[in-house]
């Protein structure tokens, strides 16, 4: 089964499926380790490995993975392994006993376009030595990549192997789950555990922080005067392009959210990358002091300290979005070529928006109508008024 949606990476796939097929007969011949096929509900296990390397996005998602696991196995030591972009997201977990960060090349290569270097090899093999060592009883990977499943499964010589059958690789695994790519993300982890015996897993993502990022947000609040205002963050950014709502959106709506309380403090968060919005923001609402711009200053824990002193979000899909499903603030999210019911984190206070084309969800990295991977259609569509509706409902400016 390949759930692949682009023709031609799913016939490499295939091939290489196959190939890595025909090695691991051979390999099996020869007496090589193999993970144990057959029921898990009844084990028990020592060390669990739980992979998920990709975005931060995705990382946040499968924290009810880990908080799973741990009321299921309390006496195993529960290790994840993530990319240096999203391990600040692990720091504090209390269900995680130590992270391995990892930053691999196919999903290096995503994020900021970065060349094949021969290190990323020596990289790679110091990794599953590391992983191998540490003689791990159950590796979980809730994403279904044939990569993850070869190199830190198999290689590794994993006792039992637990992942979806999507991209190939289904022979190395012990249980093999059946992937729903429409079903949201986070209750594909009720389908990835059931083969555990787990139950129960929460709907809503874990996200911990320090007394540093909380003394931080108290003194960012303590220093502007905004312990009694109504603060609004706005996340404007995204790792696409594509998924943005065009600023001048987020521009219009700061002007009105001013206009409608003399109490509104807005503050602008976001990513580094993201950091060129900070210029426009500047030029059109620099008449007000109750515009505060952190986009790019910031970590993304100190911005959940700030979002639990919000009373309104705004934000783009991505992983401040993700991050409300475990508050209780008012949040409106900005879906673009993206999958709504895929991705809408769970929660009555979240209202998602976008607006369906023929095309949508496209999930492409350039728009087939704009002919352009700077603005997506569907985007440019979602009206301010349509926004200003869901805020006049949902918040009380009279606070």
């Amino acid at each position: 089964m390949y759930t692949i949606e682009d023709p031609i990476k799913r016939t490499i796939t295939y091939l290489v499926d196959t190939f890595i097929y025909i090695l691991y007969i051979c390999l099996q011949l020869c007496g090589k380790t193999t993970p144990i096929k057959g029921p898990l509900d009844t084990l028990s296990f020592r060390k669990i490995l739980v992979i998920r390397i990709d975005h931060i996005g995705d990382v946040l998602l499968t924290t009810p993975v880990h908080s799973a696991l741990k009321e299921r196995y309390p006496k195993a030591k529960i290790y994840s392994m993530v990319g240096s972009w999203a391990a600040c997201i692990h720091n504090h977990n209390p269900h995680i006993d130590a992270t391995i960060v990892y930053d691999a090349p196919w999903w290096k290569r995503e994020r900021s376009n970065a060349r094949f270097r021969l290190n990323d090899i020596f990289d790679l093999i110091r990794v599953v030595r590391l992983i191998r060592t540490e003689k791990f009883d159950l590796v979980i990977d809730p994403r279904g990549d044939f990569r993850h499943l070869f190199f830190f499964g198999y290689c590794t010589n994993a006792k039992y192997l637990l992942s979806y059958n999507r991209s190939g690789g289904k022979y190395l695994l012990s249980h093999a789950v059946n992937y729903d790519r429409y079903l949201n993300e986070i209750d594909k982890n009720f389908t990835l555990l059931a083969p555990l015996g787990i139950k129960n897993v929460q709907k809503n993502t874990d996200v911990f922080i320090s007394k540093d990022e909380t003394q931080w947000c108290n003194n960012f609040l303590s220093d502007h005067n905004l312990q009694n205002k109504l603060i609004v963050i706005i996340s404007p950014g995204s790792r696409l392009q594509l998924k943005m709502l065009p600023i001048e959106k987020f521009i219009s709506l700061s002007s009105w959210l001013i206009e409608q309380c003399h109490n509104v403090a807005i503050v602008y968060i976001g990513a580094k990358k993201n950091a060129d919005l900070s210029s426009l923001i500047k030029k059109d609402l620099n008449k007000t002091k109750r515009i505060y711009d952190l986009i790019g200053r910031t970590t993304i824990l100190q911005d959940f300290a700030l979002l639990q002193h919000s009373h309104l979000i705004l934000t783009n899909d991505g992983p401040i979005a993700h991050m409300t499903s475990s508050l209780d603030v008012p949040t409106i999210v900005f879906f673009g070529p993206t999958m709504v019911d895929q991705f809408k984190p769970h929660g009555t206070h979240i209202h998602s928006l976008s607006k369906n084309f023929a095309c949508s969800p496209c999930v492409l990295n350039n728009c087939s109508l704009k002919k352009s991977s700077d603005q997506a259609m569907c985007m440019d569509a979602i009206e301010v008024d349509d926004i200003k509706h869901i805020i006049q409902e949902n918040v009380d400016f009279n606070k």
